[in-house]
């Protein structure tokens, strides 16, 4: 792993000592959530989907340098890390003679890798469009397994219930069973990336990607040894190839001024701030929010088996800074005790900082929160506190309405460590005329 990381750093070095022009050149540094692509294929279905494979959402990095090679085209290099988890959920059901559910219970085993990914590909981007550039682009990648598959490892589980239906002991068992085949530590995939990049001041820019991944090989590959649910026998088999679904959120920097003899002087990411009111001066800059100016804010967060609304008021003590106060609720939506939460109610205290004034307007938060909750039985019901940290963007509707989309990490204080990544779309509202432009 280590020599592979080591190659695609001089991989990002390497255009710096063929192109002399520095002043088109940016580096990015990105963090955010990856969802990868995972599947399981039996010659039959299996009943009420007593085994599945799960594709768990976990944190991914990348460090990206470009070049511009014209105003609306650049060549970029990356190097990141990317998960590849993948677990088996099982759960064991009982009916009556008429085919209504009585009991489910479930469990859920997870297994980490990840992929270190170097890439190196082609953005397209648009012009500047008030503060914001559009991007895309496509890349080619070579990728390290951090846990190839080995030849005849075993995995697998077992799970079962047992209950008195109408006098009658009735027994549900899923038992499985898998063998990995052989996988190459290195492979191949192509990446696709739409986004866009919020310009925050000269040079430095606030960035925004979603990129699908597709990847060319197995990174895991595995054959049912052993696969029955309530005694009946199945074929089957699990793989990945690594593709995945990634959302990133960055900073972008634009290096060194321009060259006056340079004939690709200008791009969108080094054209000089000269359009007052798209672009500001810094005592502008500096009024982005009149102090004792309230802002009201409903919220609603939602992710599969999981709903999350929410209020929130805040009082802006200083420009751009303000603090508040939240009321949240979640529920999850599950027959399957993934979680040690079923449903919360919390209250605390939270601070927002805006990045700028304009349209667009990136935030960062951070608060903490305390309150009640309760197990998915319902069995169990606990006092907690909860860390939470986030970032949006607040886009405006009006000179006291905007849209804020967001995406929140919060750490439950609990004997059983949870961690939930939401992201979350709100309406916000404010008598005064806030962060306009």
């Amino acid at each position: 792993m280590k020599p592979f990381l080591l190659s695609c750093l001089l991989l990002l070095l390497l255009p710096s000592s063929l192109l002399a022009q520095t002043s088109h050149w940016r580096y990015g540094l990105y963090v955010g959530l990856a969802k990868p692509f995972n599947h399981l294929v039996t010659n039959q279905p299996l009943p009420d989907q007593q085994l599945s494979i799960t594709s768990p959402v976990n944190r991914s990095l990348q460090a990206t340098v470009e070049r511009s090679i014209s105003p609306f085209l650049s060549l970029r290099v990356g190097i990141g890390i990317t998960p590849d988890d993948y677990g088996f959920r099982s759960s064991s059901t009982i009916r009556d003679t008429t085919g209504k559910l009585l009991f489910n219970v479930g469990a859920e085993s997870r297994s980490g890798g990840s992929l270190a990914i170097g890439s190196a590909g082609l953005t397209v981007n648009s012009r500047l469009l008030g503060r914001v550039v559009f991007t895309g682009g496509l890349d080619a990648q070579v990728r390290a397994n951090s846990s190839p598959g080995e030849a005849s490892q075993i995995s697998g589980g077992s799970s079962g219930v047992s209950s008195t239906v109408q006098g009658k002991q009735i027994r549900n068992e899923a038992i499985y069973r898998f063998r990995s085949a052989q996988i190459s530590p290195i492979t191949l995939g192509v990446a696709l990336r739409a986004g866009f990049d919020y310009r925050m001041s000269k040079r430095s820019f606030f960035s925004v990607e979603a990129t699908y991944m597709k990847g060319l090989a197995y990174t895991r590959n595995a054959t049912a040894t052993d696969l029955r649910i309530d005694g009946v026998r199945y074929e089957g088999r699990y793989f990945s190839r690594g593709s995945a679904i990634q959302f990133q959120v960055g900073y972008k920097h634009n290096l060194l001024r321009v060259n006056p003899t340079d004939r690709l002087q200008f791009t969108p990411y080094n054209q000089p701030q000269l359009n007052p009111p798209r672009y500001l001066s810094r005592e502008q800059r500096e009024e982005t929010v009149k102090s004792k100016t309230w802002l009201y804010e409903v919220k609603a967060g939602y992710w599969p088996q999981l709903i999350a609304p929410g209020l929130s008021a805040g009082y802006f003590l200083a420009n751009r800074q303000m603090i508040g106060l939240s009321l949240d609720y979640m529920s999850f939506n599950s027959a399957y005790i993934t979680k040690p939460i079923g449903q919360a109610v919390l209250v605390g205290p939270f601070f927002r900082t805006y990045a700028g004034r304009g349209r667009i307007v990136p935030y960062l938060e951070g608060g903490y929160q305390l309150g009640w909750v309760r197990s998915f039985a319902g069995s169990n019901t606990q006092f907690t506190g909860v860390v939470s940290v986030g970032m949006g963007l607040g886009i405006r509707v009006n000179d006291r309405v905007r849209i804020n989309p967001s995406y929140t990490i919060q750490q439950f204080s609990l004997a059983q460590r949870a961690t939930l990544g939401l992201p979350k779309l709100s309406l916000t509202f404010s008598p005064g005329n806030v962060l306009s432009q």
